[in-house]
This record gives C-alpha cells, sequence and structure tokens, in this order.
C-alpha cells in the first residue's frame, strides 16, 4: 500500500510539473508586456516653491478641445514626464520658475470657450515625493465638477513617465471621434 502512495505521488508530480512550469512562463511573459506601476495623483494648491520646471503643453488645438492639459516637471529630479503621443500635439518648454510656468499653463487652459477654473494635482513618485503637477481645466458645460479628461501617469524604464490622456466620451462630437480614440471611459 505504501509503495503505491508512492507511485501515484510521483505520477501526479510528473504530470503537475509541466503545467506548473507552463503556468509560470506564461505569467512571467504577461508581466513582461506590464509598463509599469501607475503613479498617483492628488489634489494640491498651485506650487510655489523654488526649482526650476519643464511645462509639457498638451492638446488645445482649438477653442473646442476639451481634451487639453498641462503638465509641469519638476527639473533635477530622476524623472522626466512624456506625452504618449510624443510630440504630436506636444509643446514644451523648459526652466520655467513655479509661478512662470503656473501662469504660462493656465493662459494655455483658459483659451477655452467654456473654461472655469484650473484644478492642480500633483504627481507622486514611487517612493511618495511629488516629482511635478497636473493642471487641468475645468469648464462650465461639463457637469460632474466640471471634469471632461481622465489621465493616467506610468513610470517606465529610466524614470520615464508617461502620461495618458482620455477624453469622457460624453464629449466626443460624433462616431468619427470615438472611433479614432477607441477606447471608452464610462462618463
Amino acid at each position: 500500500m505504501a509503495g503505491e502512495g508512492r507511485k501515484s505521488m510521483k505520477t501526479v508530480l510528473r504530470l503537475r510539473l509541466p503545467a506548473f512550469l507552463c503556468l509560470a512562463i506564461w505569467l512571467l511573459a504577461i508581466a513582461g508586456c506590464i509598463p509599469g506601476p501607475s503613479l498617483r495623483l492628488a489634489r494640491t494648491a498651485p506650487p510655489e516653491n523654488g526649482g526650476l520646471y519643464s511645462l509639457i503643453l498638451y492638446g488645445g488645438v482649438g477653442h473646442d478641445d476639451f481634451e487639453t492639459l498641462a503638465v509641469m516637471d519638476r527639473e533635477g529630479d530622476p524623472y522626466r514626464i512624456v506625452s504618449w503621443t510624443g510630440d504630436i500635439g506636444v509643446e514644451e518648454r523648459e526652466h520655467l520658475t513655479a509661478a512662470e510656468a503656473f501662469r504660462e499653463a493656465k493662459a494655455f487652459l483658459g483659451n477655452q470657450n467654456t473654461f472655469r477654473s484650473v484644478e492642480t494635482l500633483a504627481i507622486t513618485g514611487p517612493d511618495g515625493q511629488v516629482i511635478g503637477y497636473e493642471l487641468r481645466p475645468l469648464f462650465w458645460l461639463a457637469g460632474a465638477g466640471g471634469e471632461a479628461i481622465d489621465t493616467s501617469y506610468v513610470l517606465g524604464k529610466n524614470d520615464v513617465v508617461t502620461f495618458y490622456v482620455f477624453l469622457y466620451r460624453r464629449f466626443w462630437k460624433n462616431t468619427e471621434d470615438q472611433e479614432e480614440h477607441g477606447l471608452l471611459i464610462g462618463r
């Protein structure tokens, strides 16, 4: 009897070990496709501290472009914030003080027919330190607090942080916009 138990245990190991190894390899392959951890955003007051910033102006193509955003990337830290679009639809200005960057961002975001105000969010790195600021426009017509976009910041290789911008579907003008954006955001 004892010999039969050992024999069946060997059979079970022989059958399950390859399946376990295949599952482990599959999980490692999928993990390699994940770009990196998402960073957190927290509401905050506009930055007043010293230091220089790079200002990234995203969108703002016209007076009805709700997919508009400004990002202040703190210079001198190990992180570099970039748009998922690369240089397309993005303008960057470097070596600005916090006050200069905020003033330029507010002017850029305010170039909108239904602009109401600017919401400032701190972008925090993996250790909780502030690595930059997101300045997003709030609109009179947007409802639900005036937000028209959702954003995500993902830490990638070489401390490059990529930001993604998603326009809420109620702001899409027509079906062509819906097809172009591809992603549906629930609001």
